[in-house]
């Protein structure tokens, strides 16, 4: 039996660990995590009630929105229009405040991302039916800011609006298909502010790299996960890296990573773009999360903390052992 002296030096070493990795888990912070449940709006943004509204371009695409749980959100169209895109926001556009344990803030709507930050936007989503077509089978997702203003309904006709020119921000291209491919995956920086859609055209978009090396080919009613990054690392150098994994086992289909001199610092929308399957329908597309969020690289006297305090836990343990 444990003295009572002993409880103590159990909890204290319990309450040490658990600071240590406190002072360490702080130092990130979601945005959104919208998962579908009971109560969700599809074409209501509330991102200070964690409702996050998940626009689509395409009147002939039906929306639904099943609320088990934890949720889901399909996308089905029966006739070839061309691809479909999705998009939303994941700042109300009127908020402003400091992100908790980082340099991060958000300002009239605007995040501005801070040196030793990394924004992370990732998609949870699988095709009922996954294209094998290579010339079709071209998925694109991007993080962006607002330029103008927003688009905040669904379109009827293809995601094209006055409201997406001049819109900064970094995009992943790669396959998704039901067969294996080589360095299928490319980091573009939007760069080209005179058309209208949002992924209409590659010449709106500046390749920053290329490769991602064999990727996996990816099954119908696979579960995927497409994660796309941007980390701010000093005042004038960023690194973007995009990963696409397979869900349920945490398993890297592809992923790539490229730095920069020449970034983007403010951000406020997530996109996406699918294709039609080549006899003209498509679907249906279910997603199961949308997911944005800030985190911190811990600053060396907050590293300095955790390891002191880690250190205080072990020479409790090794003290009470011998």
């Amino acid at each position: 039996m444990k003295t009572r002296n002993q409880w103590r030096g159990v909890k204290f070493v319990l309450g040490m660990i658990a600071l240590c990795t406190f002072v360490v888990s702080a130092q990130s912070a979601v945005l959104i995590d919208e998962i579908f449940d009971t109560g969700y709006s599809r074409t209501v943004n509330n991102i200070a009630n964690s409702n996050m509204a998940w626009y689509k371009s395409r009147s002939n695409t039906i929306a639904t929105v099943n609320t088990d749980n934890p949720g889901s959100l399909s996308f089905s169209a029966s006739t070839n229009n061309g691809a479909d895109a999705y998009w939303g926001y994941f700042t109300d556009p009127t908020a402003s405040f400091s992100i908790g344990g980082t340099s991060s803030s958000v300002s009239s709507g605007h995040l501005l991302l801070g040196v030793g930050d990394t924004l992370s936007a990732s998609v949870t989503f699988y095709l009922t039916t996954m294209p094998s077509d290579t010339s079709t089978a071209n998925l694109r997702f991007g993080l962006f800011d607002t330029y103008i203003g927003r688009s905040m309904n669904d379109f009827n006709g293809g995601a094209s609006s006055s409201m997406f020119t001049n819109n900064p921000g970094f995009a992943t291209f790669m396959t998704l298909q039901s067969t294996s491919t080589n360095n299928g995956l490319s980091i573009l920086r939007h760069t080209g502010f005179t058309g209208t859609g949002l992924f209409g055209t590659s010449n709106d978009y500046t390749s920053m790299g290329s490769g991602g090396g064999l990727s996996t080919a990816q099954s119908s009613g696979e579960k995927l996960t497409l994660m796309l990054s941007v980390t701010r690392n000093d005042a004038s150098t960023w690194t973007i890296e995009s990963d696409l994994f397979d869900t349920l086992t945490s398993t890297l289909l592809e992923g790539m990573s490229v730095s920069t001199n020449d970034g983007v610092s403010s951000f406020s929308m997530i996109g996406m773009r699918l294709p039609r399957m080549p006899d003209g329908t498509f679907g249906p597309v279910v997603f199961s999360d949308l997911n944005v969020q800030v985190n911190a690289i811990p600053e060396p006297s907050t590293l300095m903390l955790a390891a002191s305090g880690l250190a205080m836990a072990i020479f409790a343990i090794r003290r009470r052992r011998s």
